[in-house]
């Protein structure tokens, strides 16, 4: 990621992307890597996948019914420590490495 992408990622707190298909899987990663929460439509496969792999992302559906308290907090500690485990590992350079091998050879 260019340097000046990822500090308007830091930047941000919270991130809504309300689209109904697969979009911003790019912007997705890293977000969830630096902690940050992001509201997806659950209607979106992004969301199915990041539930099914037990990252904590929330249902963008929800946020008319919320408080700007519920809506504005931060993850928790441990949901930031669990998003980064499974994301690296899912996305390490090893795991690029060995995807690659598998689609050339």
């Amino acid at each position: 990621f260019p340097s000046h992408d990822i500090t308007k990622l830091k930047e941000t707190d919270v991130c809504i992307m309300f689209h109904n298909r697969q979009q911003a899987f790019g912007n997705c990663i890293p977000l969830l890597m630096l902690g940050k929460k992001l509201f997806l439509k659950k209607e979106n496969s992004l969301f199915v996948f990041f539930q099914s792999i037990g990252v904590t992302v929330f249902d963008a559906n929800e946020i008319g019914s919320m408080s700007f308290e519920e809506f504005s907090k931060p993850l928790m500690e441990n949901e930031i420590d669990q998003n980064k485990k499974i994301l690296q590992g899912l996305f390490s350079e090893e795991k690029r490495l060995n995807y690659l091998r598998e689609i050339l050879n």
